[in-house]
């Protein structure tokens, strides 16, 4: 595709929290988020404000002391905005952090149940207590909203990895389905009634993953697949008992964008842009020159780039009200002109 088009297609991606507000809030009465590090914009940084208040700072790029450089946004696990903010921008909303007064309850590192992780750490939540946090915040669910949940990908790594829970037994793919299946269930009796719930995205696609080799690309991709095949059967039952859901194959997508990276405007889709450390994060390390054609912007997360098109991509999924058809227009031709962002049939393990 041209670069003059892919240039297009990211501006519009990155602008359609400046087009569509007026009309498209009309959709839903507001955006509650439960996630992972894709989707936290603050409540990490905030949950450990105070540690980094008593100890002048700790080792990590994206709490970084005031003054401290950093290779990360604030905010964000990303060097900018990521997909949240110009899906929730498309509404009309910001996405604020529920530590700071907002509706997305998102934790980096977050699993499903960071309580089998972490206990040591009560505020590091993961998305069975981001729920919990929600409820106790509003025991009766705004039934207008949409309430996103997106979560699975920390544990495949813990699972990957042969990391325990808490209680020494070991992480599995099943529980992780039955864990979003309670969040879902728990969210709809107290009123939810508008779910979007992505899939994972494939891990064995990471520069992480790359970095260790075919064995662990290949697993990760297993791990993967099968969490993703769980959560599509669990997704179809619950739309037979009546929920309105909206999925989104975020594993299909990266495919096809790591399948045709010029057609994204990308020339780098298997590499990290930073170098440094995001395990331990000493702040080592150097950053790509143009991480704007860079679909990862360290071993796991993408850019701002990779971000914005995941906003777009799921822009184009959701069933637009009436009133946002002609704003939208737009943005749908330029898709269709350059590669249609197409959901890949999943393949069964069996």
């Amino acid at each position: 595709m041209p670069e003059s088009i892919s240039k297009t297609l990211r501006r519009l991606a990155l602008a359609a929290g400046l087009a569509l507000p007026a009309a498209a809030s009309a959709g839903y009465s507001q955006i509650y988020v439960l996630g992972d590090s894709l989707s936290d914009v603050g409540n990490i940084e905030a949950a450990y404000a105070p540690i980094v208040a008593a100890n002048g700072g700790v080792p990590l790029p994206i709490l970084a002391a005031p003054g401290t450089p950093s290779a990360y946004a604030p905010n964000r696990a990303s060097n900018g905005p990521i997909w949240i903010d110009a899906f929730a921008g498309a509404f009309g909303f910001t996405s604020v952090a529920s530590l700071n007064g907002g509706t997305n309850y998102a934790f980096g590192g977050a699993r499903t149940d960071n309580q089998l992780y972490n206990p040591v750490i009560p505020d590091f939540l993961g998305l069975l207590q981001q729920r919990d946090a929600l409820l106790a915040a509003r025991p009766a669910l705004d039934p207008d909203a949409l309430y996103v949940v997106w979560g699975g990908a920390n544990n495949l790594q813990d699972i990957l990895t042969g990391r325990p829970r808490a209680d020494g037994t070991p992480q599995s793919v099943g529980q992780t389905v039955a864990d979003l299946g309670l969040i879902i269930d728990s969210l709809a009796a107290a009123g939810a009634s508008h779910f979007l719930v992505p899939n994972a995205p494939n891990i064995g696609l990471v520069p992480r993953l790359r970095e260790r080799g075919q064995a662990a690309v290949a697993f990760g991709t297993l791990l993967t697949d099968a969490l993703n095949d769980g959560l599509a059967t669990l997704i179809d039952s619950r739309r037979q008992a009546g929920l309105d859901i909206l999925d989104f194959d975020t594993a299909g997508f990266l495919a096809e964008v790591v399948a045709n990276p010029a057609s994204y405007g990308l020339s780098n889709v298997t590499e990290r842009c930073y170098t440094g450390d995001d395990l331990n994060f000493n702040g080592s390390g150097s950053i790509c020159a143009d991480p704007a054609r860079y679909l990862f912007w360290d071993g796991i997360h993408p850019t701002a780039t990779g971000h914005a098109l995941l906003a777009q991509a799921m822009l184009q999924h959701i069933p637009e009200p009436a009133e946002t058809g002609l704003l939208l227009a737009g943005l749908a031709a330029a898709a269709c002109n350059s590669r249609r962002i197409r959901q890949k049939p999943r393949q069964s393990l069996c």
